[in-house]
């Protein structure tokens, strides 16, 4: 995929992934095929929160690609609210989207998190979880 990516270059030099579908493996073969390109590449993509994030060597080869902004779709901050949104698993973890947010800010990768108010069987409680945490 990156290849033919790659093959429009000069011509582009900035690449916005929007489909949220954007695995860890293929995110390292994006990135890896735009470092072996040896182009100025800028780029920003979608993927899932996923403890896979956290590799050194990952977030190493994703800051050399010329990455700029990883989004992730977290949308809430209420565990009961992820719950209905069927959106993780056991392994989920607050604590592991704040490591994530600082791994990736120290090599100065943004992180986006897309919220949602207002879903269904939201609370208020709920909404102030999600406001306060981001």
């Amino acid at each position: 995929m990156a290849d033919r990516l790659i093959e429009k270059l000069p011509q582009i030099k900035f690449f916005w992934f929007i489909d949220e579908a954007l695995t860890v493996t293929q995110l390292f073969a994006i990135a890896t095929s735009f470092i072996k390109s040896g182009k100025e590449i800028f780029w920003q993509a979608r993927t899932r929160i996923d403890e896979k994030l956290l590799s050194k060597e990952l977030i190493k080869v994703l800051k050399e690609s010329g990455l700029k902004e990883l989004r992730l779709g977290l949308e809430s901050a209420s565990y009961s609210v992820l719950q209905k949104m069927n959106k993780f698993d056991d392994s989920f973890s607050f604590a592991m989207v704040k490591r994530i947010v600082k791994e990736y800010s120290e090599n100065n990768i943004s992180i986006h998190f897309p919220i949602i108010v207002g879903f269904p069987g939201e609370t208020n409680f709920d909404r102030k979880l999600t406001y306060d945490f981001f």
